[in-house]
């Protein structure tokens, strides 16, 4: 800052220019660190986002590991390998309640569907409850007739219920009894089964895809 001498001149005062610099000098620090700032803010921003998505993910993995899992298929009898089951079982860890089982169209038989048209009702409406490692199996009809009848070999499954930490996540899938036609009719422990009857496995190949993508697009 500039101010009169004694001797009549203009002088000025170091300490204030020197004030007046250090200000200068730190402004301009400033706005060059203010983009390292910016970056650092976005990153600890994301690094809050991650860190909320893996917690979400670990208590969703969480709470369905502790959930049921039900599923619902069409196979051939262990007994009598020329008859078609329907089978509700839940393979989870924990009692289903409240489950609603549908298939899309309605499940038919070559004969009086009387019967089949009740257990049906009995699924739409829910079931009370489905204990760990429960299996409940009802007869269709003759395996044979089904494909010879014409009757609708695909269907579309919806399952629903209650879990001990919530409503389980609904459950669709195809079911396709096309899988069926070239699988050995033998009941099972019979000489003549084949390695590649599909009663081998707890469930056709279709109704298994379908679980499969289900569970990967939920932990995808």
């Amino acid at each position: 800052m500039a101010h009169q001498c004694p001797w009549g001149e203009t002088c000025h005062d170091p300490g204030v220019d020197a004030a007046v610099w250090i200000s200068v000098v730190a402004a301009s620090v400033t706005v060059a660190s203010l983009p390292f700032t910016v970056r650092a803010a976005n990153s600890a921003r994301l690094s809050v986002r991650e860190a909320r998505r893996q917690t979400e993910l670990q208590e969703r993995v969480h709470r369905d590991s502790a959930q049921p899992y039900v599923w619902a298929d069409l196979q051939g009898d262990d007994a009598q390998g020329h008859l078609l089951r329907l089978i509700v079982a839940n393979e989870g860890p924990s009692v289903a309640t409240d489950v609603h089982v549908t298939f899309e169209p309605p499940l038919q038989g070559t004969g009086d569907s009387t019967h089949l048209d009740q257990v049906q009702e009995r699924l739409r409406s829910g079931l009370g409850s489905l204990a760990p490692g429960r299996r409940l199996q009802w007869t269709v009809d003759v395996a044979h007739r089904v494909f010879s009848e014409g009757l609708p070999l695909v269907y579309a499954v919806s399952i629903t219920g209650e879990g001990p930490v919530g409503t389980m996540e609904r459950l669709t899938y195809v079911v396709d009894l096309n899988d069926l036609r070239n699988a050995a009719d033998s009941p099972s422990g019979s000489s003549t089964a084949s390695p590649s009857d599909c009663r081998n496995s707890p469930m056709s190949s279709s109704t298994r895809k379908g679980l499969l993508q289900h569970h990967e697009q939920r932990h995808s």
